[in-house]
This record gives structure tokens, C-alpha cells and sequence, in this order.
């Protein structure tokens, strides 16, 4: 069976019947757009990804940062001069830099100041400062 093509009509003054569909001009129009607004979709999730790893490791910054100064807070207050320096640590794949200083305010108080230093560049140091007193002991006689 032979599939038989209708000819279109020679215009001869009279209009020639427009086809539905779509033109090809259409068609790369459409495509363009999407490309666009593709590539902007692209660059966004990028930029969420990323911004979602800072906040990570922020949050791990101060999870650190609390956990430490608690470490220092339950430290006795004789011991608290050991405690003084810096040293690289660990934790759960947060690698920063824990450096303690002490500073004697009176025989009886000291202030105590930790700063974490993460080896990531795009988080900045945190600092944390505790004022300690030594605990005068409890008589009923006094």
C-alpha cells in the first residue's frame, strides 16, 4: 500500500492554511528557557549544599565548645594552671585547635579562657571565658 502525500497549494492569490504544531523556532525558544532556568536551579542547589556543610560544622563548633568548657568547669581549681596550652584534637571528624589560658585575678579566682580554632578556614574561632572561685569549705562554726 502506498501512502499518498497531499501537495499543498501553490498560492495563486489565495491564503495558504497555517498546520497546527509547533515551529521549530518554538521549539529552540522553549529549550533555551529551560537551559536558564536550569542552570540557575543548579547553581542554587550548589550554594544550599554548601551553606549546609558551614552550618554543619558550625553546630559541630559548638558542640566543642560546650564540651570542653564543661571539661574545664568540673576541673578542680588547684589543677586549673595544668590545664594551660594548646593542642590539636578530634572529634567526630571536626579537627580543630583546643588552646587554654588561665589568668590569676585574686589568690581565690581565676579566669579561665578556652578558644577553639577550627582547621576549616571558613569557620572562625570560638571563644568561651569561665571565672572560677576557689570553694570555700562549709563550717557550722564560722
Amino acid at each position: 500500500m502506498r501512502w499518498r502525500r497531499r501537495r499543498r497549494p501553490v498560492a495563486t492569490g489565495r491564503t495558504i492554511p497555517s498546520r497546527a504544531g509547533l515551529s521549530v523556532v518554538e521549539v529552540l525558544v522553549a529549550v533555551m528557557i529551560f537551559g536558564v532556568a536550569t542552570t540557575g536551579l543548579a547553581a542554587m542547589t550548589f550554594w544550599v549544599g554548601t551553606r549546609s556543610g558551614v552550618a554543619r560544622m558550625a553546630n559541630q563548633r559548638a558542640g566543642v565548645v560546650a564540651e570542653e568548657g564543661d571539661q574545664l568547669a568540673l576541673l578542680p581549681f588547684d589543677e586549673l594552671t595544668a590545664a594551660r596550652g594548646c593542642e590539636q584534637r578530634a572529634f567526630g571528624g571536626f579537627a580543630y585547635i583546643r588552646c587554654v589560658r588561665v589568668e590569676e585575678l585574686s589568690p581565690n579566682d581565676r579566669r579561665v579562657i578556652l578558644t577553639v580554632t577550627p582547621l576549616v578556614r571558613t569557620l572562625v574561632p570560638d571563644t568561651l571565658v569561665v571565672e572560677r572561685a576557689r570553694s570555700r569549705p562549709y563550717s557550722p562554726l564560722q
